[in-house]
């Protein structure tokens, strides 16, 4: 997309609604700098909201409904299913979305802990949120909830030894990037129907017709619309317009 921008030589201002892009300028080719200015925030709310929704996997009623709807007359156990404001929910990644997550969490009373290599403790405790190592998160947390960017250093970090990590009857969530899975690795251990998962994202999209996941029951699946609705396309473009204001008259 970038490239194509480049093209566009009368092109000097690109507001963003998506991840990934900040307020940089750039220079192609003699073409003068082109500046992208970031608007994502109604977007990273988005997600967020999702993300809580799935965090309600914790009261167990995707699995209910899969039991009662064949037959089973109570779902047995029933008492299995635990409650969000007494989980430990870990959140790997404290950016926008992350950042979000951890709020909304709070209100629910809920006990947050995070791992992210470059937040200072300060901010953390600002936050209300505890810094743990991966290994620390993974293996206390009741929710294991993902929200990092896809990037050399994160490409595939969730692999063989860390899915082993997850405590049982656990809740993994993974609404940022596929590729920060070694999806192999995370199917071997999903199989094996320790935990639970939500997902939204996947290595290939749309996800197979004859994909695993497809028919494992200990998993619950959404085509990529964490972040993609009619409602946030409008928050996008109002959040869009008032960036547009804002920097035009500073």
């Amino acid at each position: 997309m970038v490239s194509d921008l480049h093209s566009a030589a009368c092109l000097k201002r690109t507001i963003s609604t998506a991840f990934g892009m900040s307020a940089t300028s750039t220079t192609s080719g003699g073409i003068p700098s082109m500046a992208f200015w970031p608007a994502s925030e109604a977007n990273s709310e988005v997600v967020a909201e999702w993300t809580v929704a799935a965090l309600m996997g914790v009261r167990r009623m995707v699995e209910f409904d899969r039991a009662l709807k064949p037959g089973s007359p109570w779902g047995e156990p029933r008492r299995k299913a635990g409650l969000l404001c007494e989980s430990l929910v870990g959140v790997i990644g404290l950016g926008r979305i992350g950042k979000h997550v951890a709020g909304l969490l709070r209100a629910f009373g809920a006990e947050v802990i995070a791992h992210d290599a470059y937040m200072s403790e300060r901010v953390a405790d600002e936050l209300g949120v505890q810094l743990v190592s991966l290994e620390e998160l993974m293996r206390t947390a009741d929710v294991v909830s993902f929200h990092l960017p896809l990037t050399d250093e994160t490409r595939g970090m969730f692999a063989a030894r860390e899915p082993a990590w997850i405590r049982e009857w656990a809740v993994v969530i993974n609404s940022a990037r596929a590729g920060l899975f070694n999806e192999s690795d995370f199917l071997a251990e999903v199989r094996k129907k320790r935990f639970f998962a939500f997902l939204d994202v996947f290595s290939v999209e749309p996800l197979p017709l004859d994909h695993p996941f497809r028919s494992l029951d200990n998993v619950l699946i959404t085509p990529h619309i964490a972040g993609d609705n009619a409602p946030m396309l409008v928050r996008c473009g109002r959040k869009a317009s008032e960036t547009l204001r804002n920097r035009l008259t500073q």
